[in-house]
């Protein structure tokens, strides 16, 4: 029980959600105490009906709950840590000496609750209004809390000998919970299971060898290492099953159960933002730089964990070069702080009706392209090529106050199709933009896009001026700054930036000279708004690679990235690629036939869309997958337990006694139990006599071997023995009839 608590403990700090080092005491701290206490003080009087032993046990669930309670403000609030900062004064005996103790202890516990509750109301303030401050001790306090209740309710749930299952039921919801709104390793859940396996069959044992005991039925000793074996090997075997069967494809699953709790989910979203807005930074499956949990402040810190975990595959109507690929863009950031980026004013738009039609501005040079993307884990952004014109599913834009896009949550959170008019611009089409062109451009419609903070330094502001001294047009400073930028390793392994520094983009550019795809993002938005260009931050996924069998681009979290869009007048957003792992775009293959004005071309989309499945379409492949996969667990778990039941007779016919509702009394003998059961059958309705007969029969024989083996001769023992086995096997199945089909 503790090892399975302490799994729970260790998945939720995996989650790395916020910083747990700012709590004073481990998790696992809280919950392990209340269990210990309760498995030291609850079982003496767990089976006693007398007062004292009811005293004794609301003893023991208080005093575990104030073991929880006060590890809990520890955690919270470093009482212990005021506690040892005492030092005693001049004193006159030891009554003075721990009275002054005793005064200083509750004063400073009061003093570290009151500041605790000062900072909680601080917090719910900040949710009440406009949104709170993002405070990982409130967060940690809350997940303490249920670990501990958690604990506490499993352990007395176990000392009352409920069901295994039905005791871990809570914390392996909340196991599973955990890992899938952080996708955290599946070492945990599986290591939970593991656990909980043998737990069970552990209890299983230890119940059947006390029955056996009170029924004196001699059973070997080793029947336990046995069982033992048999569940290893099971486990192992249905790990090898889990390491080489193809994993069941439960999209369409997902899909449906997020669409079923989609109003639930609309009405909480804005709650869990108001109340940890960073943590919605890593929520969703997503990192960082994907932007999954729908962020409204993205900063720059310490190096992603980047995996091969396949996020979505992408159709496109579009013959891609397999080489080049395209970008899957999420959300775009406007505000530069020096620390990181933000949408500081978001306006959150109403909702689009599936296939409704956005109005774009007329740019020239677009192409546009259908795309079906199909995720693996639902998501709650709608990822397309830029510019997204028409969604297949729901949709709610976030904008910024002036009406510009900056993501589009997709409500339906599954499978959609998207159609976008892409730019595709060759180089000689950019060149043609001239500097002068940004004067006729009204200022407050580009000033989100060319604020920059006062952290920016003079020395970031020189370089900018000096790699715009052979730049001609605004094309040929990106370019310049992008193959300046490019000169720079690209690092993974990069510290979170320390509380001096002012601004990452002087760091990045002039001590640290590494760094990853949100580094030179930023680098390259700070140099280009310095020269007065627009330029914003996007965040999304870079290409993937193309598999000829679908014909489908498979994008994995190793695809996750940023990059920076510079707004050309008359053109658009167009994107450039400044980090030096990636690919430089390369716009000279772009076919003679694209480089026009014509803006009407639109694909045949019937086959793409055709392999889009339906949302409300019943999943049969799923469901036969998982049905099948259904019965093989039931069906062995029925043959674990029918092997695991009593192979003796007069066991196995007690435990029907019960289920058919007529048990053994204590004061009944071998002999008046089986004629009081075999006349309880024969009232059953539509009994036949000459089946009462034939049950009476049996059920006297394996009474009477019972009763011979205990007090008669044991001369031809074993013979009668089998033969009260044999008839077991008929009796049996009289009474299944009874139970299930009502005779």
């Amino acid at each position: 029980m503790v090892a399975l608590q302490l799994t729970l403990a260790g998945s939720l700090r995996q989650t790395e959600w916020v910083n747990f080092k700012a709590a004073h005491l481990p998790l696992e701290v809280a919950p392990v105490a209340g269990m210990l206490w309760l498995w030291l003080f609850l079982p003496p009087a767990q089976h006693d009906s007398g007062t004292s032993a009811r005293i004794q046990r609301v003893w023991a669930v208080v005093g575990a709950a104030l073991m929880g309670v006060g590890l809990w403000l520890q955690q919270v609030t470093n009482m212990a840590g005021r506690w040892l900062q005492w030092r005693p004064a001049d004193y006159e005996g030891l009554e003075q000496l721990f009275r002054e103790l005793g005064q200083f202890v509750v004063q400073e516990g009061v003093v570290s609750v009151a500041g605790f509750v000062a900072r909680l109301s601080f917090w719910m303030e900040g949710v009440k209004s406009t949104g709170a401050q993002q405070d990982d001790l409130i967060l940690i306090a809350m997940g303490s809390i249920l670990l501990v209740l958690l604990a506490l309710q499993s352990t007395l749930m176990f000392l009352q000998e409920k069901s295994i299952f039905l005791c871990l039921m809570p914390s392996l919801a909340v196991l599973s919970y955990v890992l899938y709104f952080s996708q955290g390793s599946r070492i945990h859940l599986l290591g939970y299971l593991a656990l909980l396996f043998i737990l069970f069959a552990w209890n299983h044992q230890r119940k059947l060898a006390e029955t056996w005991q009170q029924r004196d039925v001699d059973y070997p000793d080793g029947i336990i290492l046995d069982r033992a074996m048999g569940m290893g090997s099971a486990l192992l075997f249905m790990g090898l099953v889990a390491g080489i069967v193809p994993s069941i494809d439960v999209t369409q699953w997902t899909e449906w159960i997020q669409k079923t709790l989609q109003p639930m989910d609309e009405a909480t979203s804005d709650l869990g933002e108001r109340m940890f807005p960073d943590l919605q930074n890593s929520v969703g499956g997503q990192n960082r730089r994907a932007a999954g949990g729908l962020p409204n402040s993205f900063l720059l810190g310490e190096s992603p964990d980047l995996s091969t975990q396949v996020v979505m595959q992408v159709a496109a109507s579009y013959p891609f070069p397999e080489e080049r690929g395209f970008y899957m863009r999420g959300m775009v950031y406007e505000r530069y702080d020096g620390r990181g980026w933000s949408n500081p004013n978001p306006v959150f738009g109403d909702v689009l009706d599936a296939n409704t039609r956005l109005e774009l501005p007329p740019y020239p040079y677009r192409r546009e392209i259908w795309q079906a993307v199909q995720f693996q884990t639902g998501s709650p952004l709608a990822y397309a090529i830029a510019e997204p014109m028409q969604f297949s599913v729901n949709v709610r834009p976030e904008t910024n106050p002036v009406g510009v896009p900056l993501l589009f949550r997709n409500l339906d959170r599954g499978s959609y199709s998207v159609l976008s008019a892409m730019p595709l611009l060759s180089e000689a089409v950019l060149r043609e933009i001239p500097w002068e062109s940004y004067e006729s451009v009204p200022p407050e419609s580009l000033e989100a896009y060319l604020t920059l903070p006062e952290t920016v330094t003079e020395r970031t502001v020189q370089l900018a001026r000096e790699l715009d001294q052979t730049a001609e047009t605004p094309y040929d400073l990106g370019l310049a700054i992008e193959t300046y930028l490019r000169t720079f390793p690209y690092d993974l392994q990069v510290d979170l930036p320390g509380a001096d520094v002012q601004d990452v983009v002087d760091h990045f550019l002039f001590d640290l000279g590494r760094g990853y795809c949100d580094y030179y993002t930023t680098a390259f938005a700070v140099l280009m708004r310095s020269r007065g260009v627009p330029v914003r931050f996007a965040t999304g996924y870079a290409p993937g690679y193309f598999t000829e069998y679908t014909e489908e681009w498979v994008i994995t979290d190793a695809q996750a990235h940023s990059w920076p869009e510079v707004w050309f007048p008359g053109l658009g957003w167009i994107p450039f690629e400044p980090t030096a792992s990636r690919q430089e775009l390369d716009r000279s293959y772009l076919p003679s036939s694209l480089v026009s004005t014509d803006t009407s071309i639109k694909p045949d989309s019937a086959s793409l869309l055709a392999g889009i499945p339906d949302a409300m379409d019943f999943p049969w492949r799923s469901a036969l997958s998982v049905s099948v996969l259904l019965l093989t667990v039931v069906a062995f778990m029925v043959m674990l337990r029918r092997r695991s039941w009593p192979r003796d007779p007069w066991i196995s016919l007690l435990i029907w006694g019960r289920r058919l509702g007529r048990a053994k009394r204590d004061w009944e003998t071998e002999s008046e139990f089986a004629g009081r059961f075999s006349n309880f059958l024969a009232t059953k309705d539509r009994i036949k006599e000459h089946d009462a007969r034939a049950m009476d029969k049996q059920i006297r024989l394996i009474a009477h071997t019972v009763v011979r083996s205990k007090y008669g001769p044991q001369e031809d023992l074993e013979e009668e023995r089998q033969a009260a086995k044999h008839q077991w096997q008929h009796l049996q199945s009289r009474l299944r009839r009874i139970r299930f089909l009502r005779y």
